[in-house]
């Protein structure tokens, strides 16, 4: 049985469209600028892995403009928002999600993205005092006190 390819696009910096047909499942685009104009020069399916291939551009070119872009699955692919209760990073693909999930052994990284879940636990501890922290910052500053 064949798996019927995945129409992906990604609006680019310049309000170009990229477009690709693939099996696998990609939610990250990093996208360089070109004297052309912007291009996409790697897909992911993971953010850790599109700020990977983000680092190894810069550090070949390191004047060059990049952007990771989140990828829209315009096809037959379902893609869910998920956020860290962690760092408060937005992923949108299942496939970081059943990463999360997997590794949750009884210590709360069933909302973790793939880069908070192999964080130490007293700094993911820090983290999410942080965030609780800016949360009540501005629920403060929205009622006025």
């Amino acid at each position: 049985m064949s798996v019927k390819p995945t129409l992906y696009q990604v609006v680019l910096p310049d309000g170009t469209t990229a477009t690709r047909h693939s099996n696998r499942i990609y939610t990250h685009a990093v996208a360089v600028e070109t004297v052309n104009g912007w291009a996409v020069s790697n897909w992911c399916g993971r953010h850790d892995l599109a700020l990977t291939k983000q680092r190894a551009i810069l550090a070949y070119r390191p004047t060059i403009e990049t952007a990771i872009l989140d990828v829209v699955a315009a096809g037959s692919l379902s893609v869910t928002d998920y956020t860290c209760a962690f760092c408060g990073q937005r992923f949108n693909s299942q496939v970081d999600q059943i990463t999360a999930i997997d590794r949750d052994d009884g210590r709360g990284l069933r909302n973790a993205c793939p880069s908070c879940a192999n964080l130490p636990q007293a700094q993911r501890d820090r983290l999410r005092r942080n965030r609780e922290v800016a949360r009540r910052i501005v629920e403060a500053v929205a009622d006025g006190n």
